[in-house]
C-alpha cells in the first residue's frame, strides 16, 4: 500500500477522533485505547469509504482490533477494486 493512502487512513481516523495523527499507532488498539464501540467503528467505516472512494460493504468490522486492521481491510478492497 502507498505511504498516501496510509496517511489518508490515518488522516480521516484522526479526525473523526479529533486528535492529531501523531497519536496514532498501527497497534493502537480500537476498544481499550481509542474506547471506540461498533457504532463508532461503522462510522469510521463510512468515512473511509467517502475518503478512499472505496466500498467497505461486508467488511467484518467486528474483527478489528487494532488501526492496522483497518489498514489491511482497507488496503485489500482497494486492491480488489483495481
Amino acid at each position: 500500500m502507498s505511504n498516501e493512502t496510509v496517511k489518508a487512513i490515518y488522516t480521516t481516523l484522526a479526525e473523526y477522533l479529533d486528535m492529531p495523527v501523531s497519536e496514532l499507532k498501527e497497534h493502537t488498539n480500537l476498544e481499550n485505547e481509542l474506547l471506540l464501540d461498533s457504532t463508532e467503528l461503522v462510522c469510521i467505516m463510512v468515512a473511509l469509504e467517502k475518503a478512499m472512494d472505496v466500498s467497505l460493504k461486508n467488511v467484518p468490522f467486528k474483527d478489528w482490533v487494532v488501526i492496522n486492521d483497518i489498514v489491511e481491510a482497507v488496503e485489500l478492497r482497494l486492491s480488489q477494486a483495481a
